[in-house]
C-alpha cells in the first residue's frame, strides 16, 4: 500500500510555477525557395504568440511557455496547421510539409514519407501505401517491416520475437489468438493513419508483450462540419471476400459525434500436409479447411473540449459469425511405409463471438501538467460448436461420432490513472495506477452419438472458472543534459490469478509480484547523427485458452489440449540505435527470454497419437541487426528497405521435449514507391525470410512479392486501387520438428494469391476543426505575431 499512497500522491502534487522552454528543429519537404514562417499560437491563451522564420529550413523559438499549442507554416504557397504539446525543450523536431495544402479555392494532394523514426520508434504511415491501406487490418500488420504472423501460435512477431502487445489509439486490446485474428480481419485498413513499431516500450506501457507494442492510429476527421465516408473492398483469390465500411461523423467547434459501421464476410482456405515419424510406424496427414466468416460492427463515439479538459466516450458491439467445414486424412503406415488404415474425419464447425465495450477517456489540463482518466469495459460471449465424424477403412476401431459445444462468457475492466507534471524546461516525469479485471466462464461439453441418440460424454467434457487481476504503478523520469535525453522508469505489477476446474474440482492459484525497470539514454551527437540505448525488461503471461485443460479433436489420433501448468515468459533486451540523417536507422539489440511459449506437438508411438499443447522453452538467446533505409531516388521514385539478420539460440530439457538449436536468418522487406502523372501511383513490395527457428520448428525460406495500382479522382474524393498479392504463388509455410527423437514435417498454404479492387469515397462539409483558417485569414494569422 505504500507504493500505491506514494504514487498518488505524485498525482496529486501541487502545480509548480509556469516555465519556459526552446523549441526549435528543421521543416522538410519544403519544395518552395522561400524561407517560412512559423507560428506558435497558445490555445487555451490567446496572448501567447510566438514566431519564427526559417533559415535553410531550420528554425529555433526561445523561451515558449508549456502547454498546447496550434503549429502553423506559413508562407505564399504554404498555409499548414496543426496542434503540439510542449512540456520539455525540443530542439532536433521534423516538420513534414504535406504537398497538399489549402489557399483559397487551390488543393494539392497530401504526403508524407512511408517510413519515419521518432525516439526509437518506427512510424509506418499506412495511408500514404495503396498496399498497405486496401484490405484488413490484419493483412497491414502481416506486411509491416520486421513484423510476421506466427501460424503456429496464432500471434505477431516483431524482429523474430513472439509476445507482441497491439493497441489501438494507445489502448491495450486484451483478446489474442482466434478472437484477435477475428477482430483484425473486420476492420479495414482504409480507417488506419499509421502504425507505430515499439520494439523497447517504457516503463509507462503495460509490461505485457515481451516482443514489443504495435499501436495502430486510426484515422481522426479534424473538419468543422459534415463528413461521410466509405469504402469497399473487393478480394478475389481461391474464394471471395468483402469488406464495406461506412463512416459519419459531425463536428462542431468543441464536439465531435461519430458513427462508424463495418461488415465484412470471406472465404478462406487452410491446407496442411503432416509427416510424422513414429518408433515402428510412419504417417501422413491431410488436412483441408473452408472458412467462411461474416461480420457486422458499429462503433459509436462522442467527445467535447471543454476548456481547460476533453471527454472522449466510445462505445461499439461487434457480431461475428464463423462457419468451418474440415476434412482431415490421416494414413497409416508400417515401418516398411506399407499403408495399413485411413482414417477419414469430417468436422463442421459453427462459432458466434458477440462482442459490447464501452469506454470513458477523460483529461484535465493545466499550465504544467496534465492528469487522465480512463475506464473501459468489454463484454464477450463465445459460442463455439462442432460435429466430428470419423471412419476408418478397412475398419479396426469403430468411433463414435462426436459433438462439442462450448460456450464461453468474458468480463473484462480496464481502469487507469496517469499523471504528467513539468519540472523545468529540462525535466518532466509521469507516474500512473492501473487496474485490470477479467472474468472467464468456459465450458467444454462432448456428447457421444451412439445409435443417433446423443448421450453426454462426462470423461471428455469439463469446466472451468478463471479470474485474474494485475493492480500495476509506474513512475518515469526524464531529464535533458547538454546533447543527452535520459528517461529512467520503473513499473510494478501485482498479478494474482484463480483458475477453477469444475470436473476434477481443482483449484490453481497463482500470485506473481514483478518489478520491469525501464533504461533510455540518448545522444543527440548533431542534426544528422543521433544515438539510443535502451534496456526493458517484459513479460508474456499465458493465454487464456492455453491455460484451459481441454481437450479439442482434429481427428481420433490428434488433439489439441490446454496446459495449466504454463509459466509466464519474461525477456530482458538491450537495444543500441543509430539514426542518420533521419532516413538512415540502424540498430542491434540482444535478448534473453526465459519459458517462451510455444504450441508443441508430443507423439506417442505406443498408441501413435500426436498432442499439440503449449510448453515453456526454457530459454532463448537472440541477437539482431536491422538496418532501415529510405531514399528519395528522384522527385518521382521513393525507395524503402529494411533489412534483418538473426541469431536465435533455443534450449529446452524436461520430460515432455529436448531442444538444442541455433540459427543464422535474415529478412528483406523492400518498397519502391512510384508517383506517376495524372495522380497514379504504382507500389510493388517484396519481402523474403531466409530458414528460421520458432520454438520447436525450423522454418524454410518465405518470399512474397505484392504490387498496386492507385488513381486518385474528384479533388482526392476518391481514391480506386487495384491491388495484386503474393503475384507468383510463392508464400507457402514449411515446418521441421527441431525436438530431439521427434521426426515430424508440416507443410501449409494458405489462399494468400488474390487480386483486390478497392474503392474509398469521402465527403465533407465544412472547414478544418482546430486549424488556423477557421475563422481568419494568413495575413490575420500573420498579424498576431508580436
Amino acid at each position: 500500500m505504500k507504493l500505491v499512497y506514494f504514487l498518488i500522491s505524485l498525482s496529486l502534487a501541487n502545480i509548480v510555477s509556469a516555465q519556459t522552454i526552446n523549441y526549435g528543429g528543421v521543416v522538410e519537404n519544403n519544395d518552395s525557395k522561400e524561407d517560412l514562417l512559423i507560428i506558435l499560437s497558445n490555445i487555451k491563451d490567446s496572448t501567447l504568440v510566438y514566431s519564427q522564420n526559417t533559415t535553410n529550413n531550420t528554425f529555433l523559438i526561445k523561451n515558449v511557455e508549456t502547454g498546447n499549442y496550434e503549429r502553423c507554416v506559413i508562407s505564399n504557397l504554404y498555409n499548414q496547421c496543426d496542434t503540439i504539446i510542449l512540456n520539455q525543450s525540443i530542439e532536433n523536431d521534423i516538420i513534414y510539409l504535406e504537398n497538399s495544402y489549402q489557399l483559397g479555392e487551390v488543393v494539392i494532394t497530401a504526403k508524407k514519407p512511408l517510413i519515419q523514426n521518432k525516439n526509437g520508434v518506427l512510424k509506418v504511415n499506412v495511408e500514404n501505401s495503396p498496399i498497405m491501406s486496401s484490405g484488413t487490418l490484419f493483412e497491414t500488420l502481416s506486411k509491416l517491416p520486421g513484423v510476421s504472423y506466427n501460424q503456429a501460435n496464432g500471434s505477431f512477431k516483431l524482429k523474430g520475437k513472439d509476445g507482441i502487445q497491439i493497441q489501438m489509439d494507445g489502448q491495450t486490446v486484451y483478446i489474442s489468438g482466434n478472437e484477435l485474428s477475428s477482430l483484425l480481419k473486420s476492420i479495414p485498413a482504409e480507417d488506419v493513419s499509421n502504425i507505430e513499431i515499439n520494439s523497447s516500450p517504457s516503463a509507462k506501457y503495460d509490461a505485457g508483450g515481451s516482443g514489443g507494442i504495435i499501436n495502430i492510429n486510426t484515422k481522426k476527421i479534424k473538419r468543422q462540419g459534415i463528413y461521410i465516408g466509405t469504402s469497399l473492398n473487393a478480394t478475389q483469390g481461391k474464394y471471395y471476400k468483402q469488406n464495406f465500411g461506412l463512416k459519419s461523423q459531425f463536428n462542431t467547434k468543441k464536439q465531435r459525434f461519430m458513427l462508424y459501421y463495418i461488415n465484412s464476410f470471406n472465404t478462406d482456405f487452410e491446407n496442411a500436409d503432416t509427416e510424422r515419424q513414429f518408433t515402428e510406424n510412419y504417417t501422413t496427414q491431410n488436412t483441408y479447411a473452408k472458412i467462411k466468416g461474416n461480420s457486422n460492427t458499429l462503433n459509436a463515439q462522442y467527445e467535447n473540449q471543454f476548456s481547460k479538459s476533453n471527454l472522449l466516450l466510445n462505445s461499439s458491439i461487434s457480431l461475428y459469425k464463423e462457419d468451418i467445414n474440415q476434412n482431415t486424412n490421416l494414413d497409416l503406415f508400417d515401418n516398411s511405409h506399407v499403408l495399413y488404415s485411413n482414417v477419414y474425419s469430417n468436422q463442421q464447425s459453427n462459432n458466434k463471438l458477440k462482442n459490447f465495450d464501452f469506454g470513458a477517456n477523460y483529461k484535465m489540463n493545466f499550465k504544467k501538467s496534465d492528469i487522465t482518466l480512463k475506464s473501459n469495459y468489454v463484454y464477450y460471449n463465445i459460442d463455439n460448436s462442432s460435429y466430428l465424424i470419423s471412419t476408418e477403412t478397412p475398419q479396426v476401431n469403430t468411433f463414435n461420432n462426436l459433438q462439442n459445444i462450448s460456450p464461453n462468457k468474458v468480463n473484462l475492466l480496464v481502469s487507469q490513472l496517469d499523471y504528467n507534471q513539468v519540472i523545468d524546461s529540462l525535466s518532466h516525469f509521469e507516474t500512473g495506477l492501473k487496474y485490470i479485471y477479467q472474468d472467464i466462464d468456459n465450458e467444454n461439453n462432448f456428447y457421444q452419438n451412439i445409435n443417433n441418440s446423443l448421450t453426454f460424454d462426462s470423461d471428455k467434457s469439463n469446466g472451468y472458472l478463471y479470474r485474474e487481476q494485475i493492480v500495476a504503478g509506474y513512475f518515469q523520469y526524464y531529464k535533458t543534459i547538454n546533447k543527452f535525453d535520459f528517461t529512467l522508469g520503473g513499473r510494478l505489477e501485482y498479478n494474482p490469478s484463480k483458475g477453477f476446474d469444475k470436473k476434477n474440482e481443482y483449484t490453481l492459484k497463482r500470485e506473481q509480484t514483478n518489478f520491469f525497470p525501464f533504461i533510455n539514454i540518448a545522444f543527440n551527437y548533431s542534426d544528422n547523427n543521433n544515438f539510443n540505448l535502451s534496456y526493458t525488461k517484459r513479460i508474456n503471461r499465458p493465454r487464456f485458452s492455453n491455460l484451459m485443460p481441454f481437450t479439442y479433436y482434429v481427428d481420433p489420433y490428434t488433439q489439441l489440449i490446454g496446459n495449466p501448468n504454463l509459466k509466464s515468459s519474461i525477456t530482458n533486451q538491450v537495444e543500441l540505435q543509430f539514426i542518420h540523417k533521419r532516413n538512415y536507422i540502424f540498430s542491434i539489440a540482444y535478448s534473453l527470454i526465459n519459458n517462451s511459449i510455444y504450441q508443441t506437438p508430443i507423439q506417442n508411438n505406443a498408441t501413435l497419437n500426436t498432442i499439440l499443447t503449449p510448453l515453456n522453452i526454457d530459454k532463448t538467446h537472440s541477437l539482431s541487426l536491422n538496418a532501415n533505409l529510405s531514399f528519395d531516388l528522384t522527385k518521382w521514385w521513393y525507395f524503402n528497405i529494411n533489412a534483418i539478420g538473426f541469431y536465435d539460440k533455443i534450449s529446452s530439457s524436461n520430460d515432455a521435449i529436448n531442444i538444442a538449436s541455433d540459427n543464422f536468418s535474415g529478412q528483406i522487406v523492400t518498397t519502391n514507391s512510384f508517383s506517376l502523372p495524372k495522380n497514379i501511383q504504382f507500389e510493388i513490395t517484396t519481402d523474403y525470410v531466409s530458414p528460421f527457428i520458432q520454438g520447436p520448428y525450423k522454418t524454410d525460406d518465405l518470399f512474397s512479392m505484392n504490387a498496386s495500382l492507385s488513381k486518385s479522382f474528384f479533388d482526392n474524393k476518391m481514391r480506386v486501387s487495384i491491388i495484386g498479392n503474393d503475384i507468383l504463388r510463392t508464400y507457402k509455410i514449411n515446418n521441421n520438428s527441431i525436438i530431439v527423437n521427434q521426426i515430424s514435417n508440416i507443410f501449409q498454404r494458405f489462399d494468400t494469391h488474390w487480386i483486390r479492387l478497392s474503392l474509398v469515397y469521402r465527403f465533407n462539409k465544412g472547414i478544418k476543426k482546430g486549424s488556423a483558417t477557421d475563422d481568419k485569414t494568413t495575413e490575420e494569422l500573420k498579424s498576431r505575431v508580436k
